[in-house]
């Protein structure tokens, strides 16, 4: 992994520490949830709930932000770990 990556995935490791961290998404996820409890009262038609839809992709894919930048932090340090055996291997 490159410096450029790994400075880009410790900033967001240190932004996952933050102590608001957890409070926002919290948040999130309440929002979510009213979400998903209120559609089929407040989707009279389809364009409403398409558009409902469209904000809880959005809401989804921020709450599952830390578990997937973890997910491919973890997978770059490990193909680099490979890769150094694989060196040693070869060498």
């Amino acid at each position: 992994m490159d410096r450029e990556l790994q400075d880009y995935y410790e900033s967001l490791l240190t932004l996952f520490g933050a102590e608001g961290w957890p409070t926002f998404i919290r948040d999130q996820e309440d929002a979510f949830e009213h979400l998903v409890f209120t559609a089929s009262r407040d989707c009279p038609d389809n364009d409403a709930w398409q558009y409902r839809r469209g904000y809880m992709d959005a809401l989804s894919k921020i709450i599952n932000f830390e578990d997937a930048i973890k997910n491919n932090y973890d997978a770059l340090e490990n193909d680099g770990a490979i890769e150094a055996q694989w060196e040693e291997v070869v060498h």
